[in-house]
């Protein structure tokens, strides 16, 4: 599991040898036009994206700063992100919680990493699908 609060973060993620490019460049994509409006370009204050590797990090839900396992936590929204560059696409999950009044997560997985029951909780509260074209 990767802990993303900012710019730097995804530096963790690229080091990575199983991650792939068009992840990491659509991560950080995402997260410099999420903190272009916060002070210091960070997320620290307000919540935190997490990149799950593995179903094991699904089940730390203490980490991700949840009261409950996901299967059991309210999911404000969730999405499956098309990323796509040239050829190559990866189907990536996006959830998000919102924690209190001033602090959310998003889980980011590849759609597949989560066992089936975890994977079908969070897209049950499932947005229309979208595709991002990516530049690596």
């Amino acid at each position: 599991m990767i802990k993303i609060e900012n710019e730097k973060d995804i530096e963790a993620l690229e080091k990575n040898p199983k991650s792939n490019k068009i992840v990491c460049r659509f991560l950080l994509d995402y997260i410099k036009s999420i903190t272009s409006g916060y002070p210091e370009y960070t997320l620290k204050d307000y919540g935190a994206f997490y990149f799950l590797e593995c179903q094991a990090d699904s089940e730390l839900h203490e980490v991700l700063h949840l009261s409950s396992p996901i299967t059991q936590s309210l999911v404000e929204f969730s999405e499956v992100i098309i990323v796509q560059n040239g050829d190559e696409v990866i189907k990536l999950l996006h959830s998000c919680f919102i924690i209190s009044n001033d602090f959310a997560i998003s889980l980011f997985a590849e759609v597949g990493i989560l066992d089936s029951s975890t994977e079908q909780h969070l897209l049950d509260e499932r947005l229309e699908d979208r595709t991002v074209t990516v530049e690596v």
